[in-house]
């Protein structure tokens, strides 16, 4: 099984709302405010991956946008399933500044440490979210969860948007991976209504 998504498998749909889609992470503009937007467009109005100037093979880049994988990196795998330490994280979508309630450029609602117990189960949702995409996804890009786990020196974070049918993969192996929105209320669940902020 290829690793990268072929560019006839992805279907990228236009913005969310008719919002502009965000800056690519790692530009100088997403680190804090959301820069120049890209170009909206209509949910349900597919376009090729292609046409979207979606990457379509090669190794990940540094910048998580630069490639679509079909699966998180065997390494970012074992990261996340083998945690040592394993925070979920709710996210308001609109952006904000760098700070200490930020993750990767986006503020913290809520935060939930996750017992070792129950790691697996979040591996367990993350895994079933990559593998029951279809390979759809939108143009905009207006995440509401995040994952950051640690083992050892590695880290791997995870910015997810259902809405948006992504997840940005912050790591040594960068990527942007389509995902499944029905499993959304799975890792809701996870999080829990009492997150502290």
């Amino acid at each position: 099984m290829p690793a990268y998504w072929p560019a006839a498998a992805l279907l990228v749909l236009g913005a969310c709302a008719n919002r502009p889609a965000p800056p690519a992470p790692g530009s100088p503009s997403s680190a804090g405010t959301p820069g120049t937007p890209g170009q909206p467009g209509q949910v349900g109005q597919p376009q090729t991956a292609e046409a979207a100037g979606a990457p379509t093979a090669g190794p990940p880049a540094r910048d998580p946008s630069d490639t679509f994988a079909r699966a998180m990196h065997p390494e970012d795998a074992a990261v996340l399933a083998g945690a040592d330490s394993l925070v979920l994280y709710r996210l308001e979508p609109e952006g904000a500044e760098l700070g200490p309630d930020v993750f990767h450029g986006f503020r913290i609602a809520g935060r939930t440490p996750v017992s070792a117990a129950s790691r697996g189960a979040v591996a367990a949702v993350v895994d079933r979210m990559v593998r029951e995409s279809t390979g759809t996804v939108a143009r905009c890009f207006e995440p509401r969860h995040g994952v950051s786990a640690r083992k050892g020196d590695a880290t791997v974070d995870l910015v997810i948007c259902f809405e948006c049918y992504q997840m940005y993969v912050y790591s040594n192996h960068p990527s942007v991976i389509p995902i499944e929105p029905k499993v959304g209320p799975a890792l809701d669940a996870l999080v829990g209504p009492s997150a502290a902020p």
